[in-house]
């Protein structure tokens, strides 16, 4: 019996296998075997349980020592498993990966950037965070992209796949979003969703706004907070909770500590379910300065709630301004916060980008598309490498 061809994704957490790669994995098993490496990731593997999961160490931040052995460990795993794909995702798990899979001489190597590093940088930082991207797609086979804007952007600086832009699977995102289970989530009485209610203490008549990511300052975790802040103010009859959601990865509470103290403001941590605080939702904030396309964005749509960010590449792709949300200057924190207070004030324009965002992520981000845009690619490159 001829033998599944063996596929490996690597990414840098077990975060990072939930928002960026769970939801492809049951239709992917069909035709691979299927081997996920990260930083605990083997949380998962009593729930997929058509994958295998393996733990390594693989730290965010530069550490040379740790990034060795990381390597090391890479190549051990390549080796002993004997992979025909790996297929890489995050900045630091890509450029490891790459270097590992280019030792071991994986047949087929894939990295899908999901956005840039020094997208905000400048300088030496900027010149050699830009250089490494070059070498992750000089060492792979072949990259993706998770949105065309970062696509045309990367091209714009001079990276490539053989002078054209790097492809970009569908219209974008790494997964896209299982809105089959999420329609199901949706139907159903969710008790846990009452329970969050009585636990955060939100009635009836509250309108929430919901953040839902990493708490950095790239991802606009500071700006959300000051931006809730100015809403309260110039509407300090309404009701409104800001659910403050994900886990601190920078020291920035010094920096909105005097925020955090209104009690509107529910800072929650690294939550398993974020769908059941989706159903909470009203408007979901994202003033992210650098996104690759921003997966959460098409998640909330799938319960039609629209989306209010800044205009950056990869959120240009998840967010239609005025069409599925609304999108402002990057780190223009009182236009932000006049557009959350604009949905706060006027509920049938947000029920209205609520119904868009819904048609748009049905339209173009069912993760079974992306499951078979894989495949098909996965196929395609297999028989390139028989071939050859």
């Amino acid at each position: 019996m001829k033998r599944k061809p063996r596929l490996i994704k690597v990414v840098t957490n077990s975060n990072a296998y939930h928002w960026h790669i769970s939801s492809t994995i049951d239709a992917l098993s069909e035709n691979y075997d299927i081997t996920i490496i990260g930083n605990g990731v083997s949380k998962y593997k009593d729930i997929q349980k058509n994958a295998t999961f393996v733990d390594i160490c693989i730290k965010r931040k530069p550490s040379p020592l740790i990034d060795l052995y990381t390597l090391g460990v890479l190549v051990f795993h390549f080796l002993r498993i004997k992979p025909d794909i790996v297929h890489s995702l995050m900045p630091k798990s890509g450029l490891l990966s790459s270097l590992s899979g280019f030792i071991a001489r994986v047949p087929i190597r894939i990295h899908t950037f999901t956005g840039q590093v020094w997208y905000n940088k400048t300088g030496i930082s900027r010149w050699s965070l830009k250089f490494l991207d070059k070498l992750i797609n000089y060492l792979n086979t072949i990259c993706l992209t998770d949105s065309i804007s970062q696509s045309e952007f990367l091209f714009s600086e001079g990276i490539s796949h053989n002078k054209k832009l790097i492809p970009t699977l569908n219209k974008g995102s790494v997964c896209g979003v299982d809105i089959t289970k999420i329609n199901a989530a949706i139907r159903k009485n969710n008790p846990r969703v009452n329970l969050l209610k009585q636990k955060y203490n939100i009635g009836k008549s509250d309108f929430i706004f919901s953040f839902i990511a990493r708490k950095t300052r790239d991802k606009g975790a500071v700006d959300v907070v000051k931006a809730f802040d100015k809403v309260c103010k110039m509407n300090s009859n309404i009701f409104m909770k800001l659910l403050f959601i994900g886990p601190y990865e920078e020291d920035i509470k010094d920096e909105i500590s005097s925020f955090l103290n209104n009690k509107d403001i529910i800072d929650i941590g690294i939550v398993e379910n974020t769908l059941d605080y989706l159903s909470l939702t009203d408007v979901l904030c994202l003033p992210s300065y650098r996104e690759g396309f921003g997966n959460v964005v098409i998640d909330a749509a799938v319960f039609k709630i629209p989306t209010v960010g800044y205009d950056i590449v990869g959120l240009a792709d998840s967010i239609k301004n005025n069409k599925t949300g609304i999108v402002s200057e990057k780190g223009n924190i009182e236009y932000f916060a006049n557009n959350m207070s604009k949905l706060l004030n006027n509920r049938n324009i947000t029920l209205s980008l609520g119904e868009n965002a819904y048609e748009y992520v049905t339209d173009n981000f069912d993760s079974k598309d992306m499951s078979n845009a894989y495949h098909r690619l996965y196929s395609q490159l297999i028989s390139s490498s028989i071939c050859s």
